[in-house]
Parts: C-alpha cells; structure tokens; sequence
C-alpha cells in the first residue's frame, strides 16, 4: 500500500472530513503513516478562521517543499476552507503544490490525486455543489474502525452574518436525509 500522510487543522467538520477522505484513500490503496517523510501523498486539511491554522499551514508546507523537491513523485494536496477561500494565494506562495480541494470536493480526492500523478499540472476544485441535496455515500467493504466518528448532518449556512465566513468557505445549507444518517451510524 502507498503511504498517506494527514494532517488536520480546525474545527469537528475538517476532522469529519479528514476521516472521510482518509477512507476514501483507503479504498484506492493508501495506509496512514505519522511520517510525512514516508508518505506518498501529503495532504492538509485546513481552516480559514483561525490565524494561527493559516500560519501552521505555510508553515507546514515550507517544511514540505524540500521533501517535494527531493522526490518529485510525492503528492502534496491542500484541502478545506483556507483552500477554498485562498486558493489564488495560496498557489502564489506554494506553486509546488499539485491539487487544491474545497470542502465541497473531498468526495473526488482519490481522482485529485491520480491526475496529480499523470498531469503534473495543479488541479484546483473549490466549484460549490449548488445542489440543495447532502449526500455522503457509503462506501462498502473494510472501514476504519476507531472508538469514536463525528457524523455530519449539515454543512454550510444560508444566514451570511458579516462577522462569518462558513457560507463563503462551506457553500448554503444542506442537510443529509434523516435515513442516511441513520444509516452511517
């Protein structure tokens, strides 16, 4: 199996998103190591509320860049609502970066990835879903098993508040159906 190196930074939503992406990468032949030097693939979750979670992403991925230049075949992607808020800046500071994925787009992240690996062109997806509907599908098979999993019901917001930013980072408000949450518990 390649190595999947993942780091997460902000609020219950990132790391629910977080777990899911790392099933999703399990399924397309990834195994979690704590060594991003071991990783095939490095990819960060991020928040855009916190100052300090920006800063540990530049931070971050300075540390990364010469593990990137040293192996040109490893994948570094960027994910969440610093990716989806940023992402023109975010490229500017770190061209070596292969894909940028919004929120909205962490279910195409094993797609992200194997184009990062045949394009060697950045990929950038922060479209919104403008569908009203939620939908997190279940996968089949070997799950990740841990004593405890956050279970999204919701994302985004309709209300635009000035002093928030959740409807520009995680799109309008959607609601899973009351059976797939069921389903998923």
């Amino acid at each position: 199996m390649k190595q999947l190196y993942l780091e997460t930074f902000g609020c219950q939503m990132n790391v629910a998103d977080s777990d899911r992406m790392e099933l999703l990468l399990f399924h397309a032949g990834y195994k979690r190591t704590p060594r991003r030097e071991e990783a095939d693939l490095v990819l960060v979750n991020t928040c855009s509320i916190r100052e300090k979670a920006e800063q540990k992403v530049f931070s971050l991925f300075g540390n990364l860049k010469p593990l990137k230049k040293d192996n040109p075949d490893l994948v570094l992607g960027l994910t969440g609502c610093l990716a989806q808020q940023e992402q023109d800046r975010l490229l500017a500071k770190m061209p070596f970066l292969d894909f940028i994925l919004g929120p909205d787009a962490i279910e195409t992240v094993p797609t992200a990835v194997e184009e990062a690996q045949n394009k060697r062109k950045t990929l950038v997806d922060t479209d919104f879903d403008r569908e009203k509907r939620y939908s997190i599908p279940l996968i089949e098979g070997q799950t990740l098993s841990r004593p405890n999993a956050f279970v999204n019901i919701i994302k985004g917001c309709d209300k635009f508040c000035s002093f928030c930013v959740v409807p520009n980072t995680r799109g309008r408000e959607k609601s899973r159906s009351a059976q797939e949450i069921y389903d998923e518990v």
